[in-house]
């Protein structure tokens, strides 16, 4: 296995070539790496003799630490992007994974793994994340917990990273969100919004836009079950042609969640539809 290598008498690779630069992989069994191994020397040593990429054989998952993946994000190795690389961490460092989370993605890490099982994430790190490209195993319950009456996550993010639920702090009593690109959301990846709260029933306003009518058509009994009270669209609604109105109207009477106008661009601007 990887951590069974030694860093030391390694082969250069390091030559020179007759037609190009050479471009090395080493492969090593898939699977969990022993979370002890210090991969810090080896790697480095790897990274000297000329290797490019970490592969596996026999299995294309391969998990380890996030101190090991530091590592290697350290050097100039990477991992092959044919197979999936998960690390695995503790609560107590998601900070660390989502400050690190290019870093790891730059590596071809494809996901994060709690090792506790659940954990609650800041809005802030939740956004490191996604937008580095990673997510959580779909066997972790993943908690975000939003800063105020506004999620900078959309919801194709918090999808995307396999969020399970959304929390307000205290005295939060509603929160915007941002669709973003419905088109990539299932129903069944949608988070909840209407777990528990500290002070009672939580108001949610999903800010949309009016081109995706049919996305929202298709996922809108399953925004009602998320938790999702409002949908808020930046103009007028009176300001929308007949069929997009009609279009509103159905949704609205298929599910209860009314339009409303809000100017995007003053978050405290909420202006309740007729329908």
């Amino acid at each position: 296995g990887l951590g069974d290598l030694s860093a030391t008498g390694l082969p250069s690779f390091v030559i020179d070539q007759t037609d190009a630069e050479l471009n090395v992989t080493v492969n090593f069994d898939g699977g969990a790496l022993d979370p002890t191994a210090d991969l810090g020397g080896l790697v480095g040593a790897l990274d000297q003799a000329g290797v490019d990429h970490i592969g596996t054989v026999g299995s294309v998952d391969l998990s380890l630490s996030l101190a090991q993946a530091s590592d290697i994000a350290s050097t100039g190795v990477d991992f092959v992007s044919l197979i999936d690389v998960t690390v695995n961490l503790a609560a107590a460092e998601i900070g660390a994974a989502a400050a690190a989370a290019f870093d790891l993605a730059a590596i071809n890490v494809d996901h994060l793994s709690v090792t506790d099982g659940t954990v609650t994430i800041s809005d802030f790190e939740a956004s490191q994340i996604v937008d580095a490209g990673l997510d959580f195993v779909e066997s972790n319950s993943v908690t975000v917990e939003a800063t105020g009456t506004h999620l900078n996550t959309t919801l194709k993010g918090l999808s995307d990273l396999n969020v399970d639920s959304v929390a307000v702090q205290p005295g939060v009593t509603h929160l915007a969100v941002f669709a973003g690109d419905l088109g990539g959301i299932a129903a069944a990846d949608l988070p909840q919004f209407d777990l528990s709260q500290t002070d009672g029933a939580l108001d949610v306003t999903l800010r949309v836009d009016s081109a995706d009518l049919a996305d929202i058509a298709r996922l809108a009994a399953a925004l009602r079950e998320a938790g999702i009270d409002h949908f808020a669209v930046n103009q007028p609604l009176g300001s929308y042609d007949a069929a997009t109105q009609a279009a509103m109207q159905d949704i609205f009477a298929d599910t209860g969640i009314d339009f409303v106008f809000e100017d995007f661009d003053s978050p405290n601007d909420l202006t309740s539809s007729s329908f």
